[in-house]
């Protein structure tokens, strides 16, 4: 499966190699395009890259806990869960919500509705 990592936050050293490449890539890419083709292309490319550069130490984390709290966002509050999801990551990716239910876990961590 070669969509595993979350394109959306990543951290590097300075001049990494992969990200170095990814950036010649993707500016490659968007001086003849005008929308993304397919939409994992960033992930495959790295997934790629990742392969052909083995011997690179890379530190990859579990790519769905970040989306835990969009998943329950709109569940009823609830301490212990709010704390399982801390425990295993404290970046979180969130969409934006057209109507936040009073009470829900985006509405207690959020507006910190009497938590």
């Amino acid at each position: 499966f070669k969509v595993n990592i979350v394109n959306g936050f990543i951290l590097s050293n300075k001049n990494n190699e992969i990200m170095k490449i990814m950036q010649d890539i993707l500016i490659n890419y968007w001086k003849y395009e005008n929308k993304l083709v397919y939409y994992f292309m960033f992930q495959i490319l790295f997934d790629t890259l990742k392969k052909k550069y083995l011997n690179l130490n890379l530190y990859i984390t579990n790519d769905t806990d970040i989306h835990l709290l969009q998943y329950h966002a709109k569940d009823k509050y609830s301490d212990k869960l709010w704390n399982d999801i801390k425990n295993k990551t404290s970046i979180h990716s969130l969409k934006i919500f057209k109507k936040i239910r009073k009470h829900s876990m985006i509405d207690k961590i959020l507006f910190k509705d009497t938590i």
